[in-house]
């Protein structure tokens, strides 16, 4: 495994990061087990950048990592993000007994007047996020989180100094280590590079992949400059990858790989880049995925090819 320093912080990541949105999803004993497997071999393979969130299956995923690498805490950079705004969890998660929350399911809210619900279920006040960073260090079982990210908080939230001396504060408390934020699927370049200057920042989620609707070539180097980690997540695009020409007659060129391996290393491959983040819930995924590291690197007119398509606003 190759590992990056992220930013300038003290953290020496994985290449590969282990995405844990749907860890939680499973079914079944035996497709619980299966994840379970897979988290502790990508351990034992040399992963140890795992990313969740509080609103991932309403706190379950952070409930499963906690409960996996609670004796092993040492060896894990854990990651959660915070900003979904869901009263009833918050409440419950105090009295309810562990595994049983993630059945409860709070009401969607009904849209009415201007707006969306993406944008009323988040709040991004200081006691809210102080609510949520206490919420996920519980259900992690752990004392600290190795990284924070406000998460996809909208263009306001980052005007808003008492959010961020909030963060410092609880950074000093040693709640957080670093903090960052994780952007939107539909930020647009402006916003992320907004993000990536704000003070205080370590760390920058942001989908990475040829597809991507922001400008890398503009992004990635300023974040560099100032330092700012990059994670970048969904790099085969949610599987939308595969199926976009010319993008996946490029990708099956390269007989040496899948076109997954050649994907995910092409965003390993960009400079500014310190991780790809991945979702896995097999030792097959987990398999291919690693294997993406062997092998000769993408050449320069490879990398070229492959990310000349990218549609910027």
């Amino acid at each position: 495994m190759e590992y990056r320093r992220l930013g300038q912080t003290d953290l020496h990541a994985s290449a590969i990061g282990f995405g844990c949105n749907r860890i939680a999803q499973a079914s079944s004993t035996g497709e619980r087990r299966a994840v379970v497997s897979t988290l502790e071999q990508a351990l034992d393979c040399g992963i140890n950048f795992f990313d969740t969130a509080d609103s991932y299956d309403h706190g379950a995923s952070e409930r499963l990592l906690g409960s996996v690498f609670r004796s092993q805490r040492d060896r894990v950079i854990l990651c959660s993000k915070g900003g979904y705004r869901s009263w009833p969890v918050l409440m419950l998660d105090r009295w309810l007994p562990a595994g049983l929350l993630h059945r409860v399911r709070p009401p969607r809210l009904a849209s009415r007047g201007r707006g969306t619900d993406r944008t009323r279920r988040h709040s991004f006040t200081p006691r809210f996020i102080s609510m949520a960073i206490e919420g996920s260090l519980r259900r992690l079982g752990t004392d600290h989180l190795d990284v924070f990210y406000l998460h996809s908080p909208p263009a306001g939230a980052l005007g808003d100094d008492a959010l961020f001396e909030i963060l410092a504060r609880l950074r000093q408390k040693g709640w957080i280590r670093y903090y960052g934020i994780s952007c939107a699927e539909g930020a647009t370049t402006e916003f992320v590079l907004a993000a990536v200057q704000q003070p205080g920042i370590s760390v920058l989620q942001m989908m990475v992949n040829p597809l991507a609707s922001v400008d890398l070539k503009r992004i990635l180097p300023r974040a560099a400059e100032l330092g700012v980690a990059v994670v970048g997540r969904q790099p085969f695009h949610r599987g939308t990858a595969f199926g976009s020409q010319p993008l996946a007659g490029m990708l099956s060129e390269h007989k040496e790989r899948t076109p997954a391996q050649t994907l995910l290393r092409s965003v390993l491959q960009l400079r500014g880049v310190d991780v790809a983040l991945v979702g896995m819930r097999s030792s097959g995924h987990l398999a291919e995925n690693i294997a993406a590291l062997s092998g000769p690197p993408l050449s320069a007119d490879d990398m070229e090819r492959l990310y000349a398509g990218t549609r910027t606003r």
